[in-house]
């Protein structure tokens, strides 16, 4: 029984990504690549450097079917093209979405487990949340964003101050 649920599993998955590549094989790619990349530049670059470097040089005008097909392949893509670790799928989703021209924030933030804190990264689209549950337990400490019409990123130290 136990290989037939793998088996099952395998097939979901690969019919997810599968469904994926035909949306935008170029987004994947590039998904895979950051996916492939970032275990090292979390290693060797400070936070920092990372939102410089995930913050693009450009972006495009706003395109709201850009915008809806990245949040799609990023939450139908499942581990294999985006990581669960939340500060990567937060950056690489904030680099994705600046990119296409949307409004968007990488948030970090952070909140108390009894004598130890515990930090959280999500993304705010418009101003909102994306749907990601418990993010309203953790206190913004800092907000990423690109400057509208700018070539720089905007780092505040409070997320509200970048919404």
């Amino acid at each position: 029984m136990t290989r037939r649920v793998s088996l099952a599993r395998v097939t979901d998955c690969a019919a997810r990504v599968a469904s994926c590549i035909a949306a935008d094989p170029r987004l994947v790619a590039e998904l895979m690549l950051w996916r492939a990349v970032w275990p090292l530049l979390i290693r060797v670059m400070s936070v920092e450097r990372l939102t410089a470097l995930m913050t693009p040089p450009r972006a495009d005008a706003p395109s709201s079917v850009k915008i809806a097909t990245i949040l799609r392949i990023v939450s139908t893509g499942g581990r294999l093209l985006v990581s669960r670790n939340c500060l990567q799928r937060s950056l690489v989703t904030y680099r994705l979405l600046a990119r296409a021209g949307a409004d968007v924030s990488a948030v970090l933030g952070i909140r108390r487990e009894g004598l130890a804190l515990a930090g959280h990264a999500w993304i705010q689209l418009d101003g909102r949340a994306l749907d990601q549950p418990g993010n309203d337990s953790y206190t913004p400490m800092l907000a990423v964003r690109r400057e509208h019409r700018s070539d720089r990123y905007l780092v505040a130290s409070d997320a509200k101050k970048a919404s």
